[in-house]
């Protein structure tokens, strides 16, 4: 089906001018991988959010497979993660060997508040996630002291949160690791693919470096002849896990440079367009957007709204919005739900087990939010909605 309004793969379109800088940089380069670019992309995203030791990585799922790797997870360890997020958010920890221990959202921030998080806490957990989902930050920094006192390391997924301040202090800044991703549909993109981790202590660091690239480590041996035995060895360097290769190449590194001056501009914007909306659907009771917690100031990634209708309408709403031209989303179903952390089960549609969470999933819709968006548009779109949900019976 076509769509006039469809709901874009791409966040941001790459200007012309990046092409031309890539073109000029492959005269030089002296490697497509594992080069200056990188290093250089690294330094700025951590001098730019303040970030102790940043790697660039292929993706944020790979990013969480590697921090996944540093927990070096026992069995019995348990994750502590909210239901409402996507799949990569927990599935690398379960690859590990970890339980997922599901969390509840807040029915206003849709986001695991810190109460939701300390119900879940046993003396089996290893971690909890924190997820900053559609670009607001998490509220739950006040009990960071209290969680690293009992020995829970903290993860935060800033996958659709770059940029996004809690606190005047950029997300993934308090946390022992943090996540971010420059997938195609991202405030900012590396080419499709891409995302950044940033490491709070230098030996988990130097370990999650070695790992993220087979494993090499130097030989020390022949120091004066660098060829023998070899280049370099490689070694097991988390005792249970076999080394990986998640490295971003140097093209993709060009372009995360040259966005990441550009990334204050890419979240203003969208904040005009989230504005717009939220002025539009003010007091209104059957159309609810998300709430931002205080002390934060969010990245603006997507245009999630909740229906306050009854749930079996909502397949209706879809169809008479598709009907108008406009492709709206349903994001993210509860994890739960899923057979890749439920296989025993066969229909897993309905299944219950969290009530903010399930029910919001099944009252959200998504709709179409990017920035090449023109507010004329989206002021369509948004009366759209309002009126296909007035008509509501």
């Amino acid at each position: 089906m076509n769509f006039k309004y469809p709901f874009s793969a791409i966040g941001h379109h790459l200007e012309d001018e990046v092409f031309d800088i890539l073109k000029d940089a492959n005269k030089t380069m002296k490697t497509y991988t594992q080069g200056y670019y990188q290093e250089k992309f690294e330094k700025e995203f951590s001098e730019k959010f303040q970030l102790p030791f940043t790697l660039a990585i292929s993706n944020a799922a790979s990013g969480l497979d590697l921090i996944a790797n540093d927990l070096e997870i026992k069995s019995g360890d348990e994750i502590i993660c909210p239901a409402h997020t996507y799949c990569a958010s927990a599935y690398p920890f379960l690859k590990s060997g970890a339980s997922i221990v599901w969390c509840d959202i807040d029915p206003k921030t849709w986001l695991p508040s810190k109460d939701h998080y300390l119900s879940k806490v046993t003396k089996n957990t290893k971690a909890i996630i924190v997820v900053h989902l559609y670009g607001v930050p998490s509220d739950v920094y006040e009990i960071y002291s209290e969680l690293r006192s009992r020995n829970i390391k903290i993860i935060e997924d800033c996958a659709q949160a770059i940029g996004a301040k809690y606190d005047n202090k950029p997300v993934g800044f308090f946390s022992d690791y943090s996540v971010f991703s420059f997938q195609s549909h991202k405030n900012i993109s590396t080419l499709g693919e891409g995302g950044m981790i940033s490491v709070g202590n230098s030996e988990s660091y130097e370990k999650i470096k070695k790992q993220r690239h087979n494993g090499h480590t130097k030989y020390l041996i022949h120091e004066d002849k660098y060829w023998k035995p070899a280049m370099s060895d490689v070694r097991k360097i988390y005792n249970e896990i076999y080394p990986s290769n998640y490295c971003m190449n140097e093209f993709q590194s060009i372009v995360g440079s040259y966005l990441i001056n550009k990334v204050d501009k890419i979240i203003k914007n969208r904040e005009s367009k989230w504005k717009l909306a939220s002025d539009f659907f003010k007091n209104n009771e059957k159309i609810l957007m998300q709430d931002i917690p205080h002390k934060s100031s969010s990245s603006f990634h997507l245009l999630p709204l909740r229906i306050n209708v009854i749930n079996s309408n909502i397949d209706q709403i879809f169809k008479d919005m598709c009907t108008n031209g406009i492709q709206c989303a349903k994001q993210y179903q509860p994890l739960y739900r899923y057979h890749l952390f439920d296989n025993d089960s066969k229909d897993l549609e309905d299944k219950k087990l969290l009530p903010n969470t399930d029910l919001f999933y099944d009252q959200m819709i998504s709709l179409p939010f990017h920035e090449n968006l023109v507010k004329d548009d989206l002021k369509y779109i948004l009366q759209t909605l309002l009126n296909v949900v007035n008509n509501i019976k």
